[in-house]
This record gives structure tokens, C-alpha cells and sequence, in this order.
């Protein structure tokens, strides 16, 4: 495993690791993983850096342990078939991560009224737009649109596109840092480009996924406009409650 001291925190960079050797079946189903005492060895990170990042792979269900025996690669997951949860930002770092990109080009046009609004800008002001095609395996997953200022994208290597997720090359190469995403999901259908990379007809469902990525100013500095094949797409959320487990908690009316 090779690791980078950068802005990818280093359990997310175990976890990426470990779920691409997973999915690429590296370890089989029912491997044994090696222990946290080999991976803080070989790794040089400490044992609560390890436990993070396979606490990551288990809300996945791709791992389990056994006490005493081990931690063993899951029979069955979520994400050996292509799907994932995503919980935070940096769980949308690590789920780009398990899948091949490839970088299908840029171009750069003046921002109309609606596209200048939404990122805070002039009418006429630069946008550049890079498209790219993500797969599982080498089945097409998503087709992604990304449209960033192109003050910014201007200073994004293009080289390392098909490497990590746009937004951390903005915050790496830009000096800022993304503090939150606000996102939307609808039912779409599928225009002749989008079906085209995704192997589907013109007109066949698709899942349309749109994400904002917002700076610690409140500026909105990438939108991502996503479309997975409704196939191999599941979106999955965990909901908890507060309180104890086990303890029911309610709230009563007053009745007057």
C-alpha cells in the first residue's frame, strides 16, 4: 500500500486501498485480512488510523470480524455489485475511488444567467467543464459533468483527472477547502450522449445525481451533474435515533 500525507485523510486512504483489493478480488470472500499489528507495521500509521478505516469497510458489509479469529472479507456486499453509501464528503473521496475513470475531455464557455447564479458569478463570466465516464470492473457505472470557474480550472492538472475526484484537486491546487455538498437525486432519462457511454438506448431511465460543493466562504466552486445506470445504482442511507439503544423515547402532546 502506498500512502500520501496530503488532504485525504490516511483511513480513507487505507480504506480505498482495501475496498479496491476487495472488489477487485484480490481477497476473495472469506479471505482473512491482515491484523491491525501488520497493517500499523507495514503502513507506518497508528492503530486508531487502521480501526477507522476498517470501521469504514464494516458499515459497508465488506468485511466482518470474528473475535479472537480475525477480520474476514465478506461473502456478499453492497459494493461488489457496484453499490455504495456515502455518509460525508470524504466518503464521496473514498467511493470514487473504488471504481476506473476515464477522462473524456474539457471545454470552456461563458456562464449563463441560471449557471452564474448558482455559482455566485457574472453573467458571461468563464466556466470550464470537464466530462468523465466512471466504471465498475469494465461495466460504465456514471457519466459525470463537472463545471468549475475557470480561475480555478485553470490551475487543475489535467493529468491527474482520471486520479482523484476534481473537487480535492481544486482544494489541493486552489488552497481552499470544500466544507460542504448539497445534493439532489431524480429520475432522468437518458440523452444520446449519456447512453452512449452508459451502453444503454436514448430514452432508457437513468439516475440523475446533482451536487454542489461549497467552499468555507459559501461559494459554490464545482458542480457535479452525475447519471447512473439505474442497473447497477442502489443508494443507501443509515438513519439512527437518538438515545439509548433499546430504549424507546416519545413525545407526548398535551391535550387541552
Amino acid at each position: 500500500m502506498r500512502l500520501t500525507r496530503g488532504a485525504i485523510p490516511l483511513y480513507y486512504q487505507i480504506a480505498q486501498i482495501l475496498r479496491s483489493q476487495i472488489l477487485s478480488q484480490e481477497y476473495k470472500p472469506e479471505d482473512i485480512l491482515p491484523t491491525e499489528e501488520e497493517m500499523v507495521r507495514t503502513l507506518g500509521v497508528s492503530r486508531t488510523t487502521v480501526r477507522q478505516a476498517l470501521q469504514m469497510l464494516l458499515h459497508e458489509g465488506l468485511i466482518y470480524r470474528i473475535a479472537g479469529k480475525g477480520t474476514f472479507v465478506a461473502a456478499e456486499s453492497l459494493a461488489r455489485s457496484g453499490d455504495w453509501s456515502v455518509e460525508s464528503i470524504d466518503g464521496i473521496i473514498s467511493s470514487g475511488s473504488v471504481t476506473k475513470v476515464k477522462f473524456l475531455g474539457s471545454r470552456s464557455y461563458p456562464a449563463g444567467e441560471g449557471l452564474a447564479k448558482t455559482l455566485g458569478t457574472a453573467p458571461g463570466t468563464m466556466v470550464t467543464e470537464f466530462r468523465k465516464l466512471q466504471f465498475v470492473g469494465d461495466d460504465p457505472f456514471f457519466h459525470i459533468i463537472l463545471q468549475v470557474p475557470s480561475n480555478l480550472a485553470a490551475k487543475v492538472p489535467l493529468d491527474l483527472i482520471e486520479e482523484k475526484p476534481v473537487f480535492t484537486l481544486i482544494e489541493e491546487y486552489c488552497n481552499l477547502r470544500i466544507q460542504e455538498a448539497h445534493q439532489w437525486m431524480a429520475a432522468s432519462l437518458a440523452d444520446s450522449e449519456v447512453a452512449r457511454h452508459l451502453q444503454l438506448k436514448r430514452g432508457d431511465p437513468v439516475l440523475l445525481v446533482e451536487r454542489h460543493f461549497i467552499d468555507g466562504t459559501g461559494r459554490v466552486v464545482e458542480i457535479a451533474t452525475d447519471h447512473y445506470r439505474t442497473d447497477r445504482m442502489r443508494h443507501f442511507l443509515r438513519l439512527t435515533r437518538p438515545g439509548l439503544p433499546g430504549v424507546a423515547q416519545a413525545k407526548y402532546a398535551e391535550v387541552g
